[in-house]
């Protein structure tokens, strides 16, 4: 049975080979056949790959879902100042001798002009920049501006002579008070030496009334000499208060002295700290007076520089419109 089925399937194959090629030829009945052939089972695709095909074609769709819905574009919140990378929106310094509107910009940063192209223009602007009677209040600004030096300066030079004849007025204040000083504390060491002086001699008269007295008990001395004894201890008592009151007079005189010294020396320091705070005073104002007066000047020019710029280019313009408006008939213009 077996060679009988063998025979059978060999004359399958052999009558698909005997149709020719193509698929088209071949039936229903004879597919079996026709998967059993070596040749279509070479060319056959595995089972196994097919599968992995479809794991991968999976796959790959998933990534493509992935790449479609993540946001890549990663993104945080901040606060901060954010600059802008192209010359258009970033913000340009802009320096002009007039103040005014910024009209038409024509230029960016970056951009290489050439001397005297336009760069940009201006409205609004300040309507005494070319304004020709501008040119006399600048004349009187610059007068008075240089009185104000000439002041400042006068009276800085007087206040510098006037710190002068203070310093020497110091040099020679200061020592005469010095001098007094000392004189009253020379009186005061005196007062206080008569004083220690009273005091020994008041000591002694004491031990002579008590030794007098001893002697009258022993009858060895008259009462006369007793009361001349006491006598002399009450006049030494007398000039240790009258030496006692000298000293403190010399004392309060020296405090005074004192006083009157560091008030004297504190009256014409102060007088000399003024003297020169005044003179920087007027050297600071002579300083901003001729600033002021270099900044009046360098506006005058430029504004006659400006008028006479406008009157050459009016002239250039009547010029030019004479040259075209009017054909020449001899006479040149």
């Amino acid at each position: 049975m077996a060679s009988l089925g063998r025979d059978l399937e060999n004359s399958g194959e052999r009558a698909l080979v005997r149709r020719g090629v193509g698929l088209e030829a071949i039936t229903i009945e004879q597919g079996p056949a026709l998967a059993k052939m070596p040749c279509w089972e070479a060319v056959q695709i595995p089972r196994g790959m097919f599968t992995a095909s479809r794991a991968i074609l999976t796959i790959l769709l998933l990534f493509l879902i992935i790449l479609e819905f993540v946001p890549w574009t990663q993104t945080i919140q901040a606060s901060g100042k954010v600059s802008a990378y192209t010359p258009y929106d970033r913000p340009q310094q802009i320096e002009s001798r007039i103040t005014g509107r910024v009209k038409t910009w024509h230029i960016y940063e970056g951009v290489k002009v050439k001397k005297g192209e336009l760069v940009g223009e201006l409205e609004d602007y300040d309507p005494t920049f070319m304004a020709p009677e501008i040119l006399p209040l600048f004349e009187q600004r610059k007068v008075a501006l240089e009185q104000t030096r000439q002041a400042a300066m006068s009276r800085a030079d007087q206040l510098t002579k006037r710190i002068g004849e203070m310093k020497k007025l110091v040099q020679a204040a200061v020592p005469s008070a010095e001098a007094r000083v000392v004189e009253a504390d020379n009186r005061v060491r005196e007062a206080q030496q008569k004083v220690e002086q009273y005091k020994i001699d008041v000591h002694t008269a004491q031990l002579n009334v008590d030794r007098h007295r001893q002697l009258v008990r022993d009858g060895l001395v008259s009462q006369r000499e007793l009361e001349l004894t006491i006598q002399t201890e009450i006049g030494t008592k007398a000039g240790l208060q009258a030496a006692q009151a000298a000293l403190s007079g010399a004392e309060q005189g020296r405090s005074a002295l004192s006083f009157g010294r560091d008030q004297i020396t504190a009256d014409v320091q102060q007088r000399l700290m003024d003297a020169i705070a005044s003179r920087d005073s007027a050297v600071a104002e002579a300083a901003k007076a001729t600033e002021q007066l270099a900044d009046i000047s360098y506006r005058q020019q430029g504004v006659q520089q400006r008028i006479e710029a406008a009157k050459l280019f009016l002239k250039y313009r009547i010029d030019e419109r004479a040259r075209f408006d009017f054909p020449p008939t001899g006479n040149r213009y």
